[in-house]
Protein backbone atom coordinates (compact mmCIF):
# COMPACT_ATOMS: atom_id res chain seq x y z
CA UNK A 1 0.00 0.00 0.00
CA UNK A 2 1.62 3.54 -1.17
CA UNK A 3 1.76 6.56 1.68
CA UNK A 4 -1.24 8.22 -0.36
CA UNK A 5 -3.38 4.90 0.38
CA UNK A 6 -2.27 5.14 4.33
CA UNK A 7 -2.65 8.47 5.09
CA UNK A 8 -6.13 8.54 3.40
CA UNK A 9 -7.04 5.29 5.49
CA UNK A 10 -6.02 6.89 8.68
CA UNK A 11 -8.02 10.18 8.18
CA UNK A 12 -10.87 8.90 6.05
CA UNK A 13 -13.30 11.09 7.77
CA UNK A 14 -11.21 13.97 8.51
CA UNK A 15 -11.69 17.25 6.31
CA UNK A 16 -8.05 18.39 6.50
CA UNK A 17 -5.65 17.62 9.50
CA UNK A 18 -5.93 20.00 12.06
CA UNK A 19 -2.59 21.33 12.57
CA UNK A 20 -2.01 22.02 8.92
CA UNK A 21 -3.36 24.91 6.99
CA UNK A 22 -1.92 27.11 3.57
CA UNK A 23 0.61 29.60 4.44
CA UNK A 24 0.23 32.64 2.38
CA UNK A 25 2.89 35.05 1.72
CA UNK A 26 3.46 38.07 -0.48
CA UNK A 27 3.51 35.93 -3.50
CA UNK A 28 0.46 34.56 -2.66
CA UNK A 29 -1.21 38.23 -2.48
CA UNK A 30 0.25 40.11 -5.06
CA UNK A 31 -1.00 37.01 -7.45
CA UNK A 32 -3.71 36.45 -5.85
CA UNK A 33 -4.18 40.71 -7.14
CA UNK A 34 -2.97 39.92 -10.30
CA UNK A 35 -5.75 37.65 -10.99
CA UNK A 36 -8.13 39.72 -9.30
CA UNK A 37 -6.97 42.54 -11.77
CA UNK A 38 -7.40 40.51 -14.73
CA UNK A 39 -10.89 39.11 -13.55
CA UNK A 40 -12.50 43.08 -13.30
CA UNK A 41 -11.47 43.77 -16.65
CA UNK A 42 -12.95 41.06 -17.83
CA UNK A 43 -16.29 42.15 -15.76
CA UNK A 44 -15.57 46.06 -16.56
CA UNK A 45 -17.15 45.42 -20.51
CA UNK A 46 -19.97 43.79 -19.07
CA UNK A 47 -21.19 46.82 -17.11
CA UNK A 48 -20.26 49.07 -19.87
CA UNK A 49 -22.64 47.30 -22.29
CA UNK A 50 -25.47 47.57 -19.60
CA UNK A 51 -24.64 51.11 -19.25
CA UNK A 52 -24.87 51.38 -22.92
CA UNK A 53 -27.88 49.30 -23.08
CA UNK A 54 -25.97 46.81 -25.82
CA UNK A 55 -26.92 42.96 -26.40
CA UNK A 56 -24.71 40.27 -27.21
CA UNK A 57 -26.87 39.58 -30.26
CA UNK A 58 -26.94 43.05 -31.87
CA UNK A 59 -23.57 43.79 -31.15
CA UNK A 60 -19.93 42.35 -31.88
CA UNK A 61 -18.17 43.59 -29.57
CA UNK A 62 -19.95 45.11 -26.20
CA UNK A 63 -17.57 48.18 -25.74
CA UNK A 64 -18.66 50.85 -28.23
CA UNK A 65 -16.10 51.03 -30.56
CA UNK A 66 -18.08 52.75 -33.41
CA UNK A 67 -16.55 55.80 -34.77
CA UNK A 68 -13.22 56.51 -32.79
CA UNK A 69 -13.01 54.49 -29.95
CA UNK A 70 -11.07 55.78 -27.22
CA UNK A 71 -7.78 54.05 -26.12
CA UNK A 72 -9.68 53.33 -23.34
CA UNK A 73 -12.45 50.98 -25.11
CA UNK A 74 -10.01 49.55 -27.21
CA UNK A 75 -7.80 48.49 -24.27
CA UNK A 76 -10.96 47.15 -22.93
CA UNK A 77 -11.77 44.86 -26.04
CA UNK A 78 -8.92 42.76 -25.29
CA UNK A 79 -10.53 41.29 -22.25
CA UNK A 80 -14.03 41.71 -23.62
CA UNK A 81 -15.51 37.99 -23.13
CA UNK A 82 -18.23 38.00 -26.09
CA UNK A 83 -15.41 38.77 -28.50
CA UNK A 84 -12.77 36.42 -26.94
CA UNK A 85 -15.30 33.80 -26.34
CA UNK A 86 -16.77 33.83 -30.42
CA UNK A 87 -12.90 33.57 -31.37
CA UNK A 88 -13.52 29.48 -30.15
CA UNK A 89 -16.95 29.55 -31.51
CA UNK A 90 -17.45 27.95 -35.08
CA UNK A 91 -17.25 31.12 -37.44
CA UNK A 92 -18.89 29.65 -40.27
CA UNK A 93 -15.89 30.91 -42.65
CA UNK A 94 -14.38 28.44 -45.33
CA UNK A 95 -11.00 27.26 -44.26
CA UNK A 96 -10.71 25.27 -47.20
CA UNK A 97 -9.28 21.55 -46.50
CA UNK A 98 -7.33 22.29 -43.09
CA UNK A 99 -10.84 21.59 -41.46
CA UNK A 100 -9.64 18.32 -40.72
CA UNK A 101 -7.09 19.61 -38.19
CA UNK A 102 -9.59 21.10 -35.34
CA UNK A 103 -11.19 17.65 -35.48
CA UNK A 104 -7.21 16.47 -35.40
CA UNK A 105 -5.77 18.19 -32.71
CA UNK A 106 -9.03 17.84 -30.29
CA UNK A 107 -9.09 13.58 -30.08
CA UNK A 108 -5.40 14.04 -29.76
CA UNK A 109 -5.26 15.82 -26.85
CA UNK A 110 -8.22 14.28 -25.16
CA UNK A 111 -6.19 11.03 -25.57
CA UNK A 112 -3.22 12.47 -23.67
CA UNK A 113 -5.80 13.87 -21.51
CA UNK A 114 -7.13 10.26 -20.71
CA UNK A 115 -3.62 8.98 -20.53
CA UNK A 116 -2.60 11.52 -17.35
CA UNK A 117 -5.59 10.64 -15.99
CA UNK A 118 -4.54 6.94 -15.91
CA UNK A 119 -0.68 7.68 -14.64
CA UNK A 120 -2.50 9.70 -11.56
CA UNK A 121 -4.93 7.52 -10.65
CA UNK A 122 -3.49 4.15 -9.25
CA UNK A 123 -1.45 6.46 -6.22
CA UNK A 124 -5.04 6.65 -5.16
CA UNK A 125 -6.49 3.77 -6.01
CA UNK A 126 -8.43 1.29 -3.62
CA UNK A 127 -7.30 -1.20 -5.66
CA UNK A 128 -3.94 -1.16 -6.31
CA UNK A 129 -3.33 -4.50 -6.83
CA UNK A 130 -5.27 -4.59 -10.04
CA UNK A 131 -2.77 -2.40 -11.49
CA UNK A 132 -0.53 -5.31 -13.15
CA UNK A 133 -4.17 -7.08 -14.95
CA UNK A 134 -5.21 -3.63 -15.69
CA UNK A 135 -1.96 -2.64 -17.27
CA UNK A 136 -1.92 -5.74 -19.57
CA UNK A 137 -5.66 -5.76 -20.94
CA UNK A 138 -6.13 -5.21 -24.29
CA UNK A 139 -7.54 -1.28 -23.50
CA UNK A 140 -4.53 -0.27 -22.12
CA UNK A 141 -2.30 -0.33 -24.89
CA UNK A 142 -4.79 2.36 -26.39
CA UNK A 143 -4.15 4.28 -23.33
CA UNK A 144 -0.07 4.30 -23.51
CA UNK A 145 -0.53 5.11 -27.16
CA UNK A 146 -1.43 8.19 -25.73
CA UNK A 147 1.96 9.03 -25.99
CA UNK A 148 1.40 9.87 -29.72
CA UNK A 149 -0.64 12.63 -29.14
CA UNK A 150 1.94 14.61 -28.27
CA UNK A 151 3.73 13.64 -31.65
CA UNK A 152 0.48 14.39 -33.12
CA UNK A 153 0.62 18.30 -31.78
CA UNK A 154 4.36 18.32 -33.07
CA UNK A 155 3.59 17.18 -36.59
CA UNK A 156 0.46 19.72 -36.77
CA UNK A 157 2.64 22.33 -35.01
CA UNK A 158 5.47 21.94 -38.00
CA UNK A 159 2.79 21.75 -40.84
CA UNK A 160 1.01 25.46 -39.86
CA UNK A 161 4.50 26.73 -38.97
CA UNK A 162 5.60 26.23 -42.45
CA UNK A 163 2.26 26.66 -44.26
CA UNK A 164 1.82 30.07 -42.32
CA UNK A 165 5.47 31.21 -42.70
CA UNK A 166 5.20 30.74 -46.64
CA UNK A 167 1.79 32.22 -46.88
CA UNK A 168 2.98 35.54 -44.71
CA UNK A 169 6.62 35.53 -45.91
CA UNK A 170 5.86 35.47 -50.05
CA UNK A 171 9.27 36.50 -51.33
CA UNK A 172 10.48 38.69 -48.24
CA UNK A 173 13.73 38.86 -47.67
CA UNK A 174 14.41 36.41 -44.23
CA UNK A 175 17.25 38.33 -42.23
CA UNK A 176 18.33 38.64 -38.71
CA UNK A 177 15.34 41.03 -38.00
CA UNK A 178 12.72 38.83 -39.47
CA UNK A 179 14.64 35.73 -37.58
CA UNK A 180 14.40 37.79 -34.38
CA UNK A 181 10.84 39.26 -34.84
CA UNK A 182 9.19 35.57 -35.64
CA UNK A 183 11.02 33.86 -32.69
CA UNK A 184 9.64 36.83 -30.00
CA UNK A 185 6.20 36.29 -31.71
CA UNK A 186 6.60 32.36 -31.19
CA UNK A 187 7.23 32.90 -27.50
CA UNK A 188 4.95 35.34 -26.50
CA UNK A 189 2.33 32.70 -27.89
CA UNK A 190 2.47 30.57 -25.52
CA UNK A 191 5.07 32.21 -21.92
CA UNK A 192 1.69 34.56 -20.75
CA UNK A 193 -1.03 31.70 -20.41
CA UNK A 194 2.38 29.55 -19.40
CA UNK A 195 2.82 32.19 -16.59
CA UNK A 196 -0.61 31.95 -15.68
CA UNK A 197 -0.67 28.49 -15.63
CA UNK A 198 2.49 28.50 -13.17
CA UNK A 199 1.62 30.87 -11.09
CA UNK A 200 -2.22 30.08 -10.95
CA UNK A 201 -1.25 26.23 -9.62
CA UNK A 202 1.43 27.44 -7.47
CA UNK A 203 -0.58 30.33 -5.30
CA UNK A 204 -3.71 29.79 -5.62
CA UNK A 205 -4.41 25.89 -6.12
CA UNK A 206 -3.11 25.41 -2.52
CA UNK A 207 -6.23 27.24 -1.10
CA UNK A 208 -8.76 25.48 -3.41
CA UNK A 209 -8.22 21.72 -2.06
CA UNK A 210 -8.18 19.47 1.22
CA UNK A 211 -8.24 16.16 2.47
CA UNK A 212 -5.88 14.13 4.00
CA UNK A 213 -2.59 13.76 1.17
CA UNK A 214 -3.66 17.62 0.05
CA UNK A 215 -0.98 18.67 2.46
CA UNK A 216 1.71 16.45 1.18
CA UNK A 217 0.41 17.74 -2.68
CA UNK A 218 1.00 21.42 -1.75
CA UNK A 219 4.65 20.62 -0.38
CA UNK A 220 5.11 18.60 -3.02
CA UNK A 221 4.40 21.64 -5.56
CA UNK A 222 5.83 24.58 -3.04
CA UNK A 223 9.16 22.52 -3.34
CA UNK A 224 9.21 22.03 -7.12
CA UNK A 225 8.12 25.47 -8.27
CA UNK A 226 10.16 27.77 -5.23
CA UNK A 227 13.15 26.21 -6.75
CA UNK A 228 12.91 25.85 -10.66
CA UNK A 229 9.71 27.94 -11.46
CA UNK A 230 11.99 30.55 -13.70
CA UNK A 231 13.26 27.29 -15.80
CA UNK A 232 9.97 26.95 -17.08
CA UNK A 233 9.49 31.06 -17.86
CA UNK A 234 12.87 30.38 -19.61
CA UNK A 235 11.77 27.06 -21.26
CA UNK A 236 14.89 25.49 -20.40
CA UNK A 237 12.90 22.76 -17.73
CA UNK A 238 12.99 19.53 -19.96
CA UNK A 239 17.33 20.21 -19.90
CA UNK A 240 19.09 19.32 -17.73
CA UNK A 241 20.02 16.09 -14.95
CA UNK A 242 17.12 13.49 -14.14
CA UNK A 243 16.97 14.63 -10.71
CA UNK A 244 16.33 18.24 -12.05
CA UNK A 245 13.59 16.76 -14.57
CA UNK A 246 11.74 14.91 -11.32
CA UNK A 247 11.31 18.45 -9.91
CA UNK A 248 10.01 20.20 -12.71
CA UNK A 249 7.21 23.18 -11.59
CA UNK A 250 4.77 22.13 -14.89
CA UNK A 251 5.49 18.99 -15.64
CA UNK A 252 3.47 19.23 -18.63
CA UNK A 253 5.22 22.24 -19.81
CA UNK A 254 8.40 20.40 -21.02
CA UNK A 255 5.98 20.07 -24.48
CA UNK A 256 6.01 23.90 -24.61
CA UNK A 257 9.87 24.21 -23.97
CA UNK A 258 10.30 21.47 -26.72
CA UNK A 259 8.57 23.71 -29.08
CA UNK A 260 10.20 26.72 -28.06
CA UNK A 261 13.71 25.02 -28.67
CA UNK A 262 12.73 23.62 -31.78
CA UNK A 263 12.07 27.13 -33.08
CA UNK A 264 15.42 28.31 -32.36
CA UNK A 265 16.64 25.94 -35.73
CA UNK A 266 12.87 25.70 -37.38
CA UNK A 267 12.86 29.44 -38.83
CA UNK A 268 16.58 28.88 -40.99
CA UNK A 269 15.11 25.78 -42.16
CA UNK A 270 11.70 27.67 -43.59
CA UNK A 271 13.88 30.42 -44.95
CA UNK A 272 16.05 27.61 -46.85
CA UNK A 273 12.84 26.12 -48.30
CA UNK A 274 11.55 29.56 -49.34
CA UNK A 275 15.09 30.33 -51.23
CA UNK A 276 15.74 27.16 -52.29
CA UNK A 277 13.40 24.81 -51.86
CA UNK A 278 15.45 22.19 -53.15
CA UNK A 279 18.41 22.30 -50.46
CA UNK A 280 15.75 23.56 -48.05
CA UNK A 281 14.40 20.11 -48.69
CA UNK A 282 17.86 18.56 -48.30
CA UNK A 283 18.35 20.06 -44.92
CA UNK A 284 14.87 18.98 -43.42
CA UNK A 285 15.42 15.58 -44.43
CA UNK A 286 19.41 15.71 -43.20
CA UNK A 287 18.26 17.36 -40.00
CA UNK A 288 15.33 14.68 -39.57
CA UNK A 289 18.52 11.96 -40.56
CA UNK A 290 20.65 13.20 -37.93
CA UNK A 291 17.50 12.91 -34.87
CA UNK A 292 16.49 9.54 -36.27
CA UNK A 293 20.04 8.29 -35.88
CA UNK A 294 20.84 9.78 -32.46
CA UNK A 295 17.34 7.75 -31.03
CA UNK A 296 18.89 4.45 -32.60
CA UNK A 297 22.43 4.93 -30.80
CA UNK A 298 20.83 5.79 -27.52
CA UNK A 299 18.48 3.14 -27.72
CA UNK A 300 20.92 0.44 -28.79
CA UNK A 301 23.50 1.33 -25.73
CA UNK A 302 21.15 2.26 -23.40
CA UNK A 303 19.00 -1.13 -23.84
CA UNK A 304 15.19 1.12 -23.42
CA UNK A 305 12.71 -1.14 -23.58
CA UNK A 306 10.18 -0.27 -26.60
CA UNK A 307 7.85 1.72 -24.60
CA UNK A 308 11.02 3.57 -22.63
CA UNK A 309 8.94 3.85 -19.38
CA UNK A 310 8.61 2.38 -16.22
CA UNK A 311 12.30 0.99 -16.14
CA UNK A 312 15.01 1.91 -13.81
CA UNK A 313 16.92 4.02 -15.97
CA UNK A 314 15.47 7.13 -15.25
CA UNK A 315 18.02 9.07 -17.85
CA UNK A 316 15.31 7.93 -20.83
CA UNK A 317 13.87 11.15 -20.03
CA UNK A 318 16.89 12.97 -19.83
CA UNK A 319 18.27 11.87 -23.20
CA UNK A 320 15.18 10.92 -25.38
CA UNK A 321 11.58 11.84 -24.23
CA UNK A 322 12.27 15.91 -23.29
CA UNK A 323 14.61 17.00 -25.60
CA UNK A 324 14.29 19.00 -28.55
CA UNK A 325 16.66 16.71 -30.67
CA UNK A 326 14.95 13.31 -30.62
CA UNK A 327 11.50 14.61 -30.58
CA UNK A 328 11.86 16.99 -33.54
CA UNK A 329 10.96 14.18 -36.36
CA UNK A 330 7.46 14.69 -36.62
CA UNK A 331 8.39 18.53 -36.80
CA UNK A 332 10.24 18.16 -39.53
CA UNK A 333 7.40 15.64 -41.44
CA UNK A 334 4.70 18.33 -40.52
CA UNK A 335 6.93 20.47 -42.68
CA UNK A 336 7.25 18.42 -45.53
CA UNK A 337 3.99 17.81 -45.41
CA UNK A 338 3.25 21.35 -45.50
CA UNK A 339 5.73 21.91 -48.29
CA UNK A 340 3.74 18.77 -50.31
CA UNK A 341 0.29 20.35 -49.25
CA UNK A 342 0.96 24.18 -50.83
CA UNK A 343 3.09 22.18 -54.18
CA UNK A 344 1.61 21.30 -57.15
CA UNK A 345 -0.50 18.02 -57.62
CA UNK A 346 0.81 15.37 -59.53
CA UNK A 347 -2.14 13.77 -62.16
CA UNK A 348 -1.68 10.56 -59.60
CA UNK A 349 -2.78 12.85 -56.70
CA UNK A 350 -5.35 14.29 -58.78
CA UNK A 351 -6.95 10.82 -59.56
CA UNK A 352 -6.78 9.83 -55.86
CA UNK A 353 -8.69 12.61 -54.79
CA UNK A 354 -11.32 11.65 -57.50
CA UNK A 355 -11.88 8.43 -56.91
CA UNK A 356 -13.79 7.67 -53.73
CA UNK A 357 -12.20 4.07 -53.84
CA UNK A 358 -8.62 5.28 -53.53
CA UNK A 359 -9.47 7.93 -51.02
CA UNK A 360 -10.79 5.40 -48.51
CA UNK A 361 -8.02 3.32 -49.03
CA UNK A 362 -5.84 6.20 -48.38
CA UNK A 363 -7.95 6.64 -45.06
CA UNK A 364 -7.62 3.19 -44.32
CA UNK A 365 -3.63 2.68 -44.88
CA UNK A 366 -3.32 5.52 -42.39
CA UNK A 367 -5.17 4.71 -40.02
CA UNK A 368 -4.15 0.82 -39.98
CA UNK A 369 -0.48 2.30 -39.51
CA UNK A 370 -1.45 4.47 -36.06
CA UNK A 371 -3.64 1.32 -34.94
CA UNK A 372 -0.85 -0.98 -35.62
CA UNK A 373 2.03 1.28 -33.66
CA UNK A 374 -0.71 0.91 -31.01
CA UNK A 375 -1.57 -2.61 -30.45
CA UNK A 376 1.89 -3.86 -31.66
CA UNK A 377 3.52 -3.52 -28.28
CA UNK A 378 0.33 -4.85 -26.37
CA UNK A 379 2.69 -7.85 -25.22
CA UNK A 380 5.42 -5.52 -23.75
CA UNK A 381 2.66 -4.00 -20.93
CA UNK A 382 2.50 -7.76 -20.01
CA UNK A 383 6.14 -8.69 -19.66
CA UNK A 384 8.81 -5.88 -20.02
CA UNK A 385 11.28 -8.81 -21.81
CA UNK A 386 8.41 -9.17 -24.74
CA UNK A 387 10.35 -7.59 -27.52
CA UNK A 388 13.94 -8.39 -28.04
CA UNK A 389 16.80 -5.63 -28.08
CA UNK A 390 16.23 -5.57 -31.79
CA UNK A 391 12.79 -5.00 -31.37
CA UNK A 392 13.00 -2.12 -28.67
CA UNK A 393 15.46 -0.18 -30.73
CA UNK A 394 13.16 -0.06 -34.19
CA UNK A 395 10.37 1.18 -32.28
CA UNK A 396 11.73 3.09 -29.95
CA UNK A 397 13.28 4.95 -32.70
CA UNK A 398 10.38 4.99 -35.49
CA UNK A 399 7.49 4.53 -34.30
CA UNK A 400 6.56 8.16 -33.43
CA UNK A 401 7.89 9.71 -36.48
CA UNK A 402 5.61 6.06 -38.44
CA UNK A 403 2.76 7.18 -36.32
CA UNK A 404 2.76 10.90 -37.79
CA UNK A 405 3.09 9.48 -41.16
CA UNK A 406 0.24 7.50 -40.85
CA UNK A 407 -1.86 10.89 -38.95
CA UNK A 408 -0.47 12.44 -42.42
CA UNK A 409 -1.83 9.60 -44.77
CA UNK A 410 -5.24 9.40 -42.99
CA UNK A 411 -5.36 13.62 -43.72
CA UNK A 412 -4.54 13.60 -47.03
CA UNK A 413 -7.65 12.95 -48.81
CA UNK A 414 -9.04 15.44 -47.13
CA UNK A 415 -6.31 18.40 -47.57
CA UNK A 416 -6.44 17.30 -51.33
CA UNK A 417 -10.70 17.61 -51.10
CA UNK A 418 -13.44 18.17 -49.51
CA UNK A 419 -14.22 14.08 -48.03
CA UNK A 420 -16.29 12.27 -45.65
CA UNK A 421 -13.11 12.47 -42.95
CA UNK A 422 -12.90 16.27 -43.61
CA UNK A 423 -16.44 17.12 -43.03
CA UNK A 424 -16.24 14.78 -39.80
CA UNK A 425 -13.29 16.37 -38.57
CA UNK A 426 -13.77 19.83 -39.82
CA UNK A 427 -17.58 20.10 -38.41
CA UNK A 428 -18.62 23.23 -36.08
CA UNK A 429 -18.35 20.93 -33.22
CA UNK A 430 -14.39 19.99 -33.82
CA UNK A 431 -13.80 23.12 -34.69
CA UNK A 432 -14.38 24.73 -31.34
CA UNK A 433 -13.40 22.01 -29.15
CA UNK A 434 -9.79 21.49 -30.89
CA UNK A 435 -9.16 25.84 -30.76
CA UNK A 436 -9.35 24.92 -26.97
CA UNK A 437 -7.07 21.70 -27.19
CA UNK A 438 -4.02 24.10 -26.36
CA UNK A 439 -6.50 25.16 -22.99
CA UNK A 440 -7.02 22.03 -21.94
CA UNK A 441 -3.76 21.31 -22.11
CA UNK A 442 -2.30 23.49 -20.01
CA UNK A 443 -5.11 23.21 -17.38
CA UNK A 444 -5.52 19.63 -17.36
CA UNK A 445 -2.79 18.47 -14.96
CA UNK A 446 -4.66 21.13 -12.21
CA UNK A 447 -8.09 19.42 -12.41
CA UNK A 448 -6.74 16.15 -12.40
CA UNK A 449 -4.74 16.40 -9.21
CA UNK A 450 -6.59 18.99 -7.66
CA UNK A 451 -9.02 16.43 -7.54
CA UNK A 452 -7.37 13.09 -6.94
CA UNK A 453 -5.59 14.35 -3.86
CA UNK A 454 -8.72 16.86 -2.62
CA UNK A 455 -10.30 13.28 -2.07
CA UNK A 456 -11.42 11.79 1.14
CA UNK A 457 -11.57 7.95 -0.05
CA UNK A 458 -9.63 5.83 -1.45
CA UNK A 459 -11.39 5.04 -5.52
CA UNK A 460 -11.89 1.91 -6.96
CA UNK A 461 -10.23 2.57 -10.10
CA UNK A 462 -11.59 0.75 -13.63
CA UNK A 463 -11.51 1.76 -17.24
CA UNK A 464 -14.73 2.92 -17.39
CA UNK A 465 -14.59 4.99 -14.32
CA UNK A 466 -11.45 6.32 -15.33
CA UNK A 467 -12.75 7.22 -18.60
CA UNK A 468 -15.54 9.18 -17.23
CA UNK A 469 -13.79 10.80 -14.91
CA UNK A 470 -11.54 12.23 -18.09
CA UNK A 471 -14.59 13.28 -19.95
CA UNK A 472 -15.18 15.05 -16.56
CA UNK A 473 -12.11 17.05 -16.90
CA UNK A 474 -12.77 17.93 -20.02
CA UNK A 475 -15.78 19.57 -19.65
Amino acid sequence: MSSHQQEIDAAATSIMPRDWKPQANWSHYLTFLTFGIIFLLVIVPFVISKIRQRSWKEEDSLIDVSGSPSKLDVFLTCFDPAANFRVFLPEGRNEGNLRSFHGARFIMIFWILVGHEYLTAYSLARNPSDAGTVSASGPFAWIVGGLFGVDAFFFIGGFFSAYIFGQRMGDTEFGPKEYVMVFIHRVLRFLPSLAATLFFMWKVVPFLGGGPVWPRFVADLDERCGANWWRDLLFIDNLGPSPLLDKMCVGWGWYISCDIQSFLFIPLLLAALQRRPRIGKLLVCATLAVSLLYTLIFASIRHYPALGTGMEETDFFQIFYYVPWARIPPYLIGILYAVWYASPKSETIIKVRKSRLLTTATHIVGAAIMYWLVVVVRPVLADRKAFNDVQNVLYLTFSHSLFVVGLAIFLAPGLLGSDFVNNLLGNRVFEALGKLSFGIYLVHLMMIPWRMFSTHTLIYRNHWELFISSVTTTI
